[in-house]
């Protein structure tokens, strides 16, 4: 059986590594009668994975664990669901870690999460800032939008026109003076930091912006 958990990362955990955040799941797992189920071969691996790795530093809502499982996990509610296993993983989890609904995954589904995803939606807080929404409009009307990013393959860092993946951008004013940017950016076979647009931005209007100041929170994860 392969199960889909959602889970939220806030606080300090935001600051755990994606494999140290995958062995956190794998102890849990293995602390109850939910044991992952492993490959064969000489060297076994446990069958789960983190749909989209959050990157070090990044809050979230809606991240994704998927596992097969040993055997079937049958403690449910009278409702059907799994309440009750997830009461047994998050009494293990640390806090700022926090498992918030399961599901059975489709059978005839093959591909992994990871392979499904196509975009996410992030929210930045940046204080002390004012950015009309007019600005965000004028900026994403350009057919070509240059920022640095590090190529996977070489580990450079090249100027690439990044507009073909930002889907969506825009920015509310706080009362305490701080800007909340949200973005619908292109994620899976192609993907890119919300940070990256951001920066560009600032780095296009002449506003100084560091990054360090900017908390980053995943609030979405698009499937088909």
């Amino acid at each position: 059986m392969k199960y889909i958990l959602q889970f939220e990362k806030k606080g300090l955990m935001a600051y755990i590594s994606h494999l140290d955040l995958q062995r956190v799941f794998l102890r849990v797992l293995r602390m109850t009668d939910h044991r992952p189920a492993y490959s064969h071969g000489f060297n076994p691996h446990p069958k789960l994975s983190i749909a989209l790795p959050l990157s070090l530093g990044f809050t979230s809502d809606c991240e994704y664990l998927e596992v097969q499982s040993e055997k079937p996990w049958l403690t449910k509610d009278k409702d059907g669901d799994f309440v009750p296993v997830l009461k047994i993983l998050n009494a293990r989890l640390p806090k700022g870690i926090a498992f918030t609904a399961i599901y059975e995954k489709n059978a005839e589904q093959t591909k992994t999460l990871s392979a499904l995803c196509i975009a996410a939606e992030y929210e930045m807080t940046v204080p002390n800032v004012t950015i009309r929404e007019a600005d965000l409009v004028q900026y994403l009307s350009r057919e070509e939008i240059l920022a640095e990013k590090r190529i996977k393959k070489t580990g450079k860092m090249e100027l690439r026109n990044i507009r073909p993946l930002v889907y969506a951008f825009a920015v509310e004013s706080l009362p305490d003076g701080s800007g909340v940017f949200r973005c619908k950016l292109a994620a899976g076979a192609q993907t890119i930091s919300p940070l990256i647009l951001l920066s560009a931005f600032f780095a296009e209007s002449g506003m100084p912006l560091d990054v360090s100041e900017v908390s980053v929170k995943r609030t979405k994860i698009i499937f088909p």
